[in-house]
C-alpha cells in the first residue's frame, strides 16, 4: 500500500504540502488492479507521522522546502541529507527531520520512503502553478506509474 503524506501548517506559509495532497488526490488516477493511497494532510505531525504510515509499503513525504537558492520547485530529498538536519531530540520540537532520526533508532521507518521539498525562498509561498506538475511527473517516475495525473 502506498500511503502520502502532505505536511504542513496553514497559517505559517508552510501549507505547501498540505495542498499538494489535496491537488494529487484530485487529479489521480490509479492503475488497474493497484490499490488506491492513502492521501494524508497532516498539520505539524510530529512522532505522529510514525503511526500515520503504520501498514504502508511505500511512504512518500511531500513537505515544504526552504531554500533560497532552489533552481527547481519540487526537489527529491535523500533520507539521510534530511536526518543531517535533525537538532537534537527533545519531546518540545519534533520537526520531520527528528520524527525520522526517531523511526530510524526505533526501527520504524518505512520499506520505501520518498521525500520531496517544494522550494520557497525566504518563506514566500510558491505557486501551485510552478510545482504541482513536476510534482506529478516525479510521482510517476518513483512509483513507477502506479499512479498517474491529470494535468488541470
Amino acid at each position: 500500500m502506498i500511503t502520502i503524506i502532505g505536511i504542513g501548517s496553514p497559517v505559517s506559509g508552510d501549507e505547501h504540502g498540505l495542498h499538494a495532497v489535496e491537488q494529487l488526490a484530485a487529479t489521480a488516477t490509479v492503475q488497474t488492479g493497484q490499490p488506491s493511497p492513502r492521501w494524508l494532510p497532516l498539520e505539524r505531525p510530529g512522532l505522529n507521522l510514525l503511526q500515520a504510515w503504520q501498514g504502508a509499503d511505500t511512504v512518500v513525504l511531500i513537505d515544504t522546502l526552504l531554500n533560497p537558492q532552489a533552481t527547481r520547485p519540487v526537489q527529491r530529498i535523500e533520507l539521510d541529507e534530511l536526518l543531517q538536519q535533525a537538532t537534537g531530540l527533545s519531546s518540545h520540537d519534533i520537526g520531520v527531520a527528528e520524527a525520522l532520526a526517531m523511526a530510524r533508532v526505533l526501527g520504524q521507518l518505512p520499506p520505501r520512503l520518498l521525500i520531496y521539498g517544494i522550494a520557497v525562498a525566504d518563506g514566500k509561498s510558491a505557486s501551485r502553478d510552478n510545482w504541482l506538475q513536476p510534482l506529478q511527473q516525479m510521482l510517476q517516475d518513483d512509483l513507477h506509474a502506479a499512479i498517474s495525473f491529470s494535468h488541470r
